[in-house]
């Protein structure tokens, strides 16, 4: 059959306009991605936390021994970090430098002090008044460091948040609470964490530190808590709240309203760990009675991950737990039967 020149541009037209349909309302296949095994540190599992915009991850590792031992990952090498003098440490922050905190156990294993890794260097950061425990568990660009600290012996009462920044420890008090804990801080300084009101009953609101101003108090998804998980640079927040029966479910917070976003099909509850700059969130949810599987949410659809590598991959990804600016995922899974943690790059 013959066409015209005008016919066939005009079909290729219609192609591209099209397509473009398609991307912006979300209708496309997924983005696929390659998937790397990290590793361990000698034994049998690791788990991995966070990626920076430079490819690194850190996360934590069991060695030959049983410790376990927190992780940079950078250059397709593991380095171990060492700890504090005690057996066990953990990586929970990593800034776009490669600077790293989290916490570690001192000699005798009875206590655990926040800890600044930098240039080969683990620094203790050690306490707020004496308190006997401290954990710090984000950093920015800015090299500011977010944590908190026991005040006074080994009790939870009065446990403060801390900002750690040019060498000095400040207190950042308990926002109202008995005591308060953070889980993130954005390179804007926002904070994201939990004010305790009631120790012995559990009770907790998440908030957002907006500034450092007032803290802003979440709602939740009809239950009686909400867990807050990361805060990007535009104040977006993840985590996973509550509903009237008790499941829990992944929520995306921006401008003052809480999203559900729900679960993969066939799924009851689902925890949302991280989000990136563009507003792309990961996390975890149970799938139709076989577990935990690890998600991406992105463009108001939530896609399990393991839709999105090779079947023949060997993979079963269990847990997504951060994301970075470029779509790079990284978290938990099964491997030959083994817990190891995956990288995940977009192809």
């Amino acid at each position: 059959m013959h066409y015209t020149r005008r016919y066939i541009y005009a079909a290729f037209r219609l192609c591209v306009v099209v397509g473009f349909v398609l991307m912006a309302t979300g209708k496309v296949a997924a983005q696929t991605y390659t998937v790397t095994d990290l590793g361990t540190l000698g034994g049998a599992r690791s788990v991995a936390y966070r990626v920076n915009a430079n490819n690194q991850v850190i996360g934590r590792s069991q060695l030959a021994n049983g410790d376990i031992h927190a992780f940079l990952y950078s250059n397709g090498q593991m380095r171990d970090l060492g700890t504090l003098g005690g057996k066990n440490s953990y990586a929970t922050g990593l800034n776009d430098a490669g600077q790293v905190v989290g916490y570690s156990y001192l000699s005798g294993n009875a206590t655990q002090h926040a800890f600044f890794y930098s240039g080969g260097q683990m620094l203790d950061i050690g306490t707020l008044n004496s308190g006997a425990n401290s954990a710090a568990y984000a950093i920015n660009n800015l090299e500011e460091v977010i944590g908190y600290s026991q005040t006074a012996g080994n009790s939870d009462v009065n446990t403060q948040m801390f900002l750690y920044a040019q060498g000095a420890l400040t207190s950042l008090g308990t926002l109202g609470g008995v005591s308060v804990d953070v889980t993130n801080m954005n390179n804007r300084g926002d904070v994201a964490g939990h004010i305790y009101n009631d120790l012995h009953g559990g009770s907790k609101r998440a908030f957002i530190y907006l500034g450092r101003q007032v803290p802003e108090l979440l709602p939740t998804l009809g239950g009686v808590s909400t867990t807050i998980a990361d805060i990007n640079d535009a104040g977006q927040a993840v985590g996973f709240s509550q509903l009237p029966g008790g499941m829990s479910r992944a929520f995306l917070y921006a401008q003052r309203r809480m999203t559900n976003l729900g679960t993969l099909p066939g799924g009851t509850q689902s925890f949302a760990h991280g989000i990136n700059r563009n507003g792309q969130v990961v996390g975890a949810s149970d799938l139709d009675g076989r577990g935990l599987r690890a998600f991406i949410y992105d463009r108001g659809q939530m896609t399990d991950l393991n839709s999105q590598i090779p079947a023949s991959s060997g993979w079963t990804l269990t847990v997504a737990r951060g994301i970075n600016r470029n779509g790079q995922i990284v978290g938990e899974g099964v491997f030959n039967n083994q817990q190891r943690a995956f990288f995940l790059t977009p192809r």
